[in-house]
C-alpha cells in the first residue's frame, strides 16, 4: 500500500505537454513533496529519468493516475510515442 506524506504547506497546479522527445516535468513549488500526476490525454505517457524511452519508461496510461513522493530538485520525465500528450500535475509542499 502506497502511502502519501501529509501536505502541510502550498499546493499548486499546472500542466505539461509531454513529446516524443524526454520531457521535463517541473517542480515548481519550493520544499514540493508531493507529486499527482494525471494523464489528461489519450496516449501512454512514459515516466522515467532523462534517458527515459517508450520500451522502458514507467506506464501512466490514457486517463491514469498516480502519486509520488518525489523531493523538490529531482527531476522526472516523460514521453510519448508520436505526437503530444497533456499531463497534468498537482504538487504539495
Amino acid at each position: 500500500m502506497f502511502t502519501l506524506r501529509s501536505i502541510s504547506g502550498a499546493i499548486l497546479q499546472s500542466k505539461v505537454s509531454i513529446a516524443s522527445t524526454a520531457t521535463l516535468i517541473t517542480s515548481s513549488l519550493t520544499n514540493s513533496r508531493t507529486r499527482l500526476l494525471h494523464n489528461n490525454g489519450s496516449s501512454t505517457i512514459y515516466l522515467g529519468d532523462s534517458t527515459v524511452t517508450t520500451t522502458d519508461g514507467y506506464i501512466l496510461a490514457a486517463g491514469e493516475e498516480k502519486a509520488f513522493d518525489i523531493e523538490s530538485g529531482v527531476a522526472m520525465y516523460g514521453i510519448v510515442e508520436t505526437g503530444t500528450c497533456e499531463l497534468r500535475i498537482l504538487e504539495g509542499a
